[in-house]
């Protein structure tokens, strides 16, 4: 049997309190370091387009997608598969979430639509015979957004 000095004790309980506190934490974008650069509001909910700093390219893969959608300033989209690799991995990659600004807009638009389309079918569930049909579209588009988006649209 093998007898550890009090050095050997202190040595391993460093070792063990530094890689406790080596533990990596996930990056998340901050105004600073991605400011907003368009604002759009789609049935009272706030869609902003963020554009990640020069100084942050470090955290991109391709510097062409640096621009991620920010959902009532507390969603971002894509979040999810960037907490799910960090989890995974220990490596926070804002590439993950980012995309073009035109990509942005188009999911802008998307939502946009979505909100049309269950106003449409709320107005057919007012008709009879179309009122089941109609509200089980709406609650699987409601639910498919709000999934997405972090907002439902209507």
């Amino acid at each position: 049997m093998a007898f550890i000095d009090n050095e050997q004790l202190k040595i391993m309980n460093m070792n063990t309190d530094t890689k406790i506190r080596e533990k990596p934490r996930i990056i998340y974008p901050s105004i600073t370091v991605a400011p907003s650069i368009k604002t759009e509001f789609v049935n009272g909910i706030k869609f902003d387009v963020c554009e990640v700093i020069k100084e942050s390219y470090d955290m991109l893969a391709n510097k062409a997608n640096r621009f991620f959608l920010c959902v009532e300033d507390s969603f971002i989209y894509k979040w999810s598969g960037v907490r799910k690799y960090f989890i995974s991995t220990g490596e926070t990659r804002w590439d993950l979430m980012c995309m073009t600004k035109g990509e942005c807009l188009d999911l802008i638009r998307e939502f946009q639509s979505a909100h049309e389309s269950i106003l449409k079918l709320q107005k057919k569930a007012e008709k009879p015979g179309f009122k089941a049909s109609a509200n089980i579209r709406i609650d699987r588009l409601r639910s498919n957004i709000k999934e997405r988006f972090g907002a439902s649209p209507v």
